[in-house]
C-alpha cells in the first residue's frame, strides 16, 4: 500500500498562495466593493500613514492602534500634532493618563512628568 506523501490540503495551500499574490491594489479590506488602492488614490486622507492600508481597516484589525477610539491612528495624530505625546513615548498623553502609565494630578490633561520637565509643577488638589 502506497501512502500519499504530498500535501493533504492542496486547496488550502493554493488559496493561501493565491491570496498572497493578489496585489494590494485589488484588495478590498472594508468590503465596500471598491479596491483599496482605488479608494486611497481617490482620497489619500483615508491612509494617513501612507502604508497602502485604509486606516479604518488597520484599526479594525488592531484596535490598539487607536487608543482613544476616535477613528484616527494614534501615530497619525502624533505626527500631525507632536504635542499630543509630550513624553515622546509613542502613545497619546490622554491614553497614558487613562491607562495609568502617566499621572495627571491636577486633571489638566497633561502628564505630570511632562509638566515637570517643562519647568512647571502640577498643582495637586
Amino acid at each position: 500500500m502506497r501512502r500519499y506523501s504530498g500535501n493533504p490540503f492542496p486547496l488550502i495551500v493554493f488559496s493561501a498562495i493565491w491570496a498572497a499574490s493578489v496585489p494590494a491594489l485589488a484588495q478590498d479590506c472594508n468590503g465596500n466593493g471598491i479596491p483599496d488602492g482605488e479608494e486611497i488614490a481617490d482620497d489619500p486622507s483615508i491612509d494617513c500613514n501612507s502604508n497602502g492600508v485604509i486606516d479604518s481597516c488597520e484599526i479594525a484589525a488592531n484596535p490598539s492602534l487607536d487608543c482613544n477610539s476616535n477613528g484616527v491612528l494614534d501615530s497619525c495624530e502624533i505626527a500631525a500634532n507632536p504635542s499630543l505625546d509630550c513624553n515622546d513615548n509613542g502613545t497619546l498623553d490622554e491614553c497614558d493618563i487613562a491607562s495609568g502609565l502617566s499621572i495627571d494630578s491636577n486633571g489638566n490633561g497633561v502628564p505630570d512628568d511632562c509638566e515637570i520637565l517643562a519647568g512647571l509643577y502640577p498643582i495637586y488638589d
